[in-house]
């Protein structure tokens, strides 16, 4: 299994003589440092990403990981630098945990193994004895402290993964497991490991599959994909709505949605891309509201295999809009997810400073309108400037509060509008209510991969 979370693959280095000394402050014999930080995460003084904790030790995400699932296991009680510093009954226990992590690993990330990696003195580089857990893919292979840097929005999910594994390995926390009854991890789900890394394991039977066909919402024909999932159905399904026009259509998220065990429907709205009728803002809802209602229909579940009683709804931009209208409308709807969505209303009111309209016109509207038909630059502008309060993704936060609801917001786009969003649907009551910021373009250019597992991990925890 290879999660492909980094674009190099860093190769070990042969075993070679050092080149600079042994740094001063990790040779064996000198006194403990209390300001070294794996002290301070003790203290609380710094806050790592963590797994696990009890009364005696910390496990917690390495920033710099190996590989994805890098885990670290400290003492709190001790004050040991190294293993020939550490009392016996402390170190029992610690290697104790290591192998439950090491256990999780197997079964919450889908590793085809783990190492688990001690140093003293000669490359160790916080002199605070701690053990690695690094989980092992196979054809993945990085070395420990050749990582790339991560954000705790990314660190955050694996560490969940890793913590539900370990409870439920143990059903009660951890108690001590003989050596000899260390049982074979169950398969675990699909993870956004795999379903990034991974293809599928398929037989003859029932192989994934790239369906495309029409269904019709008041009175044209729309063009839609559907990448069903292997394996025998029913299975859940994603409904992803692109943007406006329509040029990024996020077809690498949809193809990762269906590697984690999820069909995905995708479609043209009326009057764009070849779909039948003439493009509206107001005609882009409906089309929403009757793609649901398709993947409802017979003729989804015997053709597709669709679950009618598991479908999400996602949407990127202005499908962002048409997914929150979408599950407003639709009560059996598992949840939402708007990706640095759009929100239409806002826009229009902005309209009242002509250089903001002058601004989206010349900069957005104008080189977006040749896949489209039936409309012009000023019909769309007039339906902007004068959009009702249903095109109003503020407004529409409450409606689907109640129900899981994650937002994904880019920094260099409409990351406002997301906070904004998240904090109107909380306070609205919504208690699934997830808000995830991402340093990017709106077009998530450099975040592709954080995208994906973000949304993955997001759909394999719904009901």
């Amino acid at each position: 299994m290879i999660p492909l979370v980094a674009p190099l693959i860093a190769l070990c280095e042969p075993l070679s003589p050092p080149r600079v000394a042994t740094p001063d402050a990790v040779v064996l014999g000198k006194p403990y440092d209390p300001a070294n930080p794996f002290a301070k995460m003790v203290r609380g003084e710094e806050k790592p990403t963590i797994i696990y904790e009890d009364k005696t030790v910390l496990v917690f995400l390495d920033h710099k990981p190996a590989s994805p699932g890098h885990a670290l296991v400290i003492s709190k009680v001790s004050k040991a630098r190294n293993v020939l510093e550490m009392p016996d009954t402390v170190l029992i226990h610690l290697l104790h945990v290591a192998r439950q992590v090491g256990r999780a690993e197997i079964a919450g990330l889908g590793a085809d193994g783990f190492t688990i990696e001690q140093n003293n003195a000669y490359s160790q580089s916080v002199p605070h004895l701690h053990v690695h857990v690094i989980p092992r893919f196979l054809g993945y292979n990085r070395c420990v402290g050749n990582g790339l840097m991560e954000p705790d929005a990314v660190l955050a999910p694996i560490a969940a993964r890793i913590h539900d594994a370990m409870m439920a390995d143990s059903g009660k926390g951890m108690p001590a497991k003989p050596a000899d009854d260390v049982a074979a991890p169950a398969t675990p789900p699909p993870t956004w490991q795999n379903a990034i890394g991974i293809d599928p394991k398929t037989g003859d039977a029932n192989p994934p599959a790239m369906n495309a066909f029409q269904f019709a919402s008041h009175g044209s024909m729309l063009n839609a994909v559907l990448y069903s999932a292997a394996g025998p159905g029913p299975h859940p399904t994603l409904l992803l709505f692109h943007g406006f026009p329509g040029n990024e259509q996020n077809l690498d998220l949809a193809q990762a949605v269906r590697r984690a065990g999820w069909n995905v429907m995708t479609l043209h709205y009326r009057g764009s891309w070849g779909s039948q009728g003439s493009f509206s803002y107001a005609h882009v809802m409906e089309d929403g509201v009757a793609a649901i209602e398709y993947l409802r229909s017979p003729e989804a579940r015997a053709k597709y295999g669709v679950d009618p009683r598991r479908i999400a709804v996602a949407g990127h931009s202005m499908g962002g809009m048409t997914a929150a209208y979408t599950v407003a409308r639709d009560s059996a709807a598992l949840g939402t997810v708007l990706i640095d969505a759009w929100d239409i209303a806002a826009e229009g009111r902005s309209f009242t400073d002509p250089a903001a309209k002058k601004g989206f016109v010349e900069g957005e509207l104008r080189g977006d309108l040749p896949p489209l038909s039936g409309t012009s630059e000023s019909a769309l502008i007039s339906e902007i400037e004068h959009a009702p309060p249903a095109l109003d993704l503020i407004a529409t936060a409450p409606a689907i509060a109640p129900r899981p609801l994650l937002v994904i917001g880019a920094d260099k786009a409409l990351g406002p509008t997301a906070k904004a969003v998240a904090a109107a649907a909380q306070k609205a009551g919504g208690q699934k209510v997830t808000l995830v910021t991402m340093p990017t373009d709106h077009s998530f250019s450099d975040r592709r991969i954080q995208l994906e597992m973000t949304i993955i991990d997001w759909l394999n925890a719904l009901p």
